[in-house]
């Protein structure tokens, strides 16, 4: 199976993550299906290339385990790297607990916005 290598996403690519939204970054429990994806072009027009494909579908996956690992209270987001919050003192702790909940609430209202934007679909032919 074709995988992609795990890097940053170019700017110029950032319309993956509005397709990942519009489509539905996951199925339930599970990550998105070629055929989820097939019958969200049909339904949408967009025309998706083998890359565009599988880069959803390795960007759902990794939503699907982080949603899986933030089940954990003691999760960190993934975008601090940060110690244990076992191994911090708790003033630490609890500054770093608010610095999740600002990131998160920053990215949260970041997704609205994109979301509510929802960008264009590339169209079959154009």
């Amino acid at each position: 199976m074709l995988e992609l290598e795990q890097t940053e996403l170019e700017p110029s690519l950032t319309y993956l993550i509005n397709y990942l939204f519009q489509v539905g970054p996951t199925m339930g429990d599970q990550e998105l299906t070629f055929g989820e994806m097939s019958a969200w072009c049909e339904r949408s027009g967009a025309d998706l290339d083998d890359f565009e494909s599988l880069a959803l579908k390795q960007m759902s996956r990794a939503y699907l385990s982080m949603a899986h690992q933030a089940r954990d209270p003691k999760c960190i987001c993934p975008a601090f790297d940060a110690p244990d919050l076992d191994e911090m003192e708790p003033e630490d702790a609890a500054e770093q607990r608010t610095k999740v909940e600002q990131g998160l609430a920053k990215w949260f209202a970041s997704a609205e916005d994109a979301h509510g934007k929802r960008g264009a679909v590339k169209q079959k032919g154009k």
